[in-house]
This record gives C-alpha cells, sequence and structure tokens, in this order.
C-alpha cells in the first residue's frame, strides 16, 4: 500500500504545471528550507508559526515606517486605531474559519492552517500598507501620508 501511495504521489507531482509561488501554501517567510525538511507534522508546525511570526515583524516593520511619517498625532491616532481594528479582524478571520471553541477538533493540522492563513492575511495587510506608504506627489487619492507639507487640516492632500 505504501508503495501505491507512493507511486501516486509521484504521478501527481509530475502530472501538471507547477503552481506560481503565489499560489502556494507557504508564504515567502522565514528559512526558505524549513518546508523542505519539515516531514512531520510538529516540523509544518514550526514552519507555519515561523512564517507568520515573519509576516507580523514584515508588517509591523512598514507600520512602523508609516506611523514615522504620519504627519501629525490626529493621523498617528486614526493610524493606530486602524491598525487595532485589523488586528481584531484577523483574530475574528481565523475563527470564523475555525469556530469551534476546541481546536483540537480540526486535528493536528490546526496549528500549521492558521498560521498559514494568519501570514497570508498579514501579507495582504503590509501590501495594503506599503501603498499608503509608497505615495507619491501627484497621487491624488495617496492621503496623507505623502509629507506634512502637503497635510491639510481637512484631510486632503
Amino acid at each position: 500500500m505504501f508503495v501505491s501511495v507512493l507511486i501516486s504521489l509521484l504521478l501527481f507531482a509530475i502530472s501538471g504545471p507547477t503552481p506560481a509561488p503565489e499560489q502556494t501554501l507557504t508564504p515567502p517567510h522565514g528559512d526558505p528550507h524549513c518546508w523542505d525538511h519539515a516531514m512531520t507534522q510538529y516540523a509544518m508546525d514550526v514552519c507555519a508559526s515561523k512564517n507568520a511570526h515573519d509576516a507580523d515583524a514584515a508588517m509591523n516593520a512598514v507600520y512602523d515606517q508609516l506611523l514615522k511619517r504620519a504627519p501629525n498625532a490626529e493621523a498617528r491616532k486614526k493610524l493606530e486605531a486602524a491598525q487595532s481594528a485589523w488586528l481584531a479582524f484577523r483574530k475574528a478571520e481565523i475563527d470564523a474559519k475555525y469556530p469551534a471553541d476546541d481546536k483540537q477538533r480540526y486535528g493536528t493540522v490546526f496549528p500549521m492552517c492558521a498560521d498559514l492563513d494568519i501570514a497570508r492575511l498579514t501579507d495582504e495587510r503590509t501590501r495594503e500598507l506599503k501603498e499608503m506608504l509608497l505615495t507619491h506627489e501627484g497621487d491624488a487619492c495617496g492621503g496623507a501620508y505623502l509629507t506634512g507639507s502637503h497635510y491639510k487640516r481637512s484631510g486632503t492632500p
């Protein structure tokens, strides 16, 4: 039976096109070889946890840049509120996907799956924050993060 499963997996692996990196379950974080050597569920849990941790670190780095670039205390306060709300959303999103109070119900893959979802959601938030950070003069919808001199009290650039 083991041999037939192994042959099936081998045929499956060579039968179709390889998905683009953005379509795989492993986000581009942490040790790129972690997943290559993860042969147990525990090892896969560790890799997924590293992915989630690294995604958080990347997001926090961009968020910190935005806080420093905020033109005034009002903008910082609103950015902090938005980030706090997003963190609550991320938790709620994971809770909605895995609603059981007893997470053991989802099996031993739960920690890995939840961390991969956290990394994916966090990567999406990082892209959103980078868009705010990368605004430039002439970007009418860029918001307040161009420079302090472009920010008017009404909130329009």
